[in-house]
Order: C-alpha cells, then sequence, then structure tokens
C-alpha cells in the first residue's frame, strides 16, 4: 500500500476547564468509512479513500468526585491509499463488517498520528495544554558497583 493523499476534513480543539494534576490524556482513532475510489493515474493498483477521525480527550482524574471533560481536540479527515487489487479486495470485504484487518490498520496509524499530531502539538501550545505523547517520567537510578 501506498499514501497517495491526506486531507483533513476538520479540526477542532477546545479548553472547558482549569487542568488539574493527574488528568487522564486519552487518544482514539476510528476509521469512519473505507470505499474505492477512481483515479485514471494508476492502472495497476485500486485506489481506496479511507475516512477517519482522531480524538484526543483530557478529562478529571480517575480518583476525581466527577469525571469531567476538561478539553478535546479533534481531527477528520481522508487519505487516499493504492493498494494491489488483493488488498484492496480484502479491505473492502472487511470493511462491511466495520472492520479493519491488523496487517493494514497498524501502517494507516502510523500515518494518522504523523499528521495529526503535529498540528496537534501547535494547538496544545496555544491552548496551554500538555503533550499527548506523555514520556514517562525518569529518575535517576543509583549507580551501581562491581
Amino acid at each position: 500500500m501506498r499514501l497517495i493523499g491526506f486531507n483533513f476534513t476538520s479540526i477542532a480543539a477546545e479548553r472547558k476547564q482549569a487542568l488539574q494534576s493527574g488528568m487522564n490524556i486519552n487518544t482514539n482513532i476510528e476509521f469512519t468509512d473505507v470505499q474505492e475510489e477512481k483515479v485514471e493515474m494508476l492502472k495497476d493498483r485500486t485506489p481506496l479513500k479511507i475516512s477517519f477521525s482522531q480524538v484526543i480527550t483530557y478529562s478529571s482524574p480517575k480518583d476525581a468526585k466527577k469525571q469531567e471533560e476538561l478539553a478535546k481536540i479533534s481531527f477528520g479527515g481522508s487519505m487516499l491509499i493504492a493498494a494491489s487489487s488483493e488488498d484492496a479486495k480484502e479491505l473492502l470485504k472487511s470493511w462491511k463488517k466495520k472492520e479493519v484487518p491488523n496487517g493494514v490498520k497498524i501502517p494507516l496509524f502510523n500515518i494518522i498520528l504523523a499528521k495529526c499530531s503535529v498540528k496537534a502539538l501547535q494547538l496544545q501550545e496555544e491552548l496551554n495544554l500538555p503533550f499527548h505523547p506523555q514520556l514517562p517520567r525518569l529518575t535517576p537510578q543509583p549507580a551501581q558497583t562491581k
């Protein structure tokens, strides 16, 4: 599979309340549609349009009395991929059950994350939100003696 094009159809960011320490940051990616497209330039491959949504939600900590959504960043878009006829048939067949095979899902997730993360980081900075790819805090390890 090859990526031919990528387009955003919607980008939204909202900070509803003051942030809390220990809040939860969740990222959810969903495929909303898969359909065959017509592209005259592709003769030996089948073009597929895959629509998606990605939502990054900031919510109150799990131990809070009331679970509230504090902020939300959402993206909607579509990508055009060129797949072999066998891969395209398999993907379209599985999409009838609203499923995407894992062999295809992971590379598509990687494309979505690569394109959306850059925009999300900019929006997070402007709204003064913590960055969504949370990095583990490293604690210094005591020196080991031999």
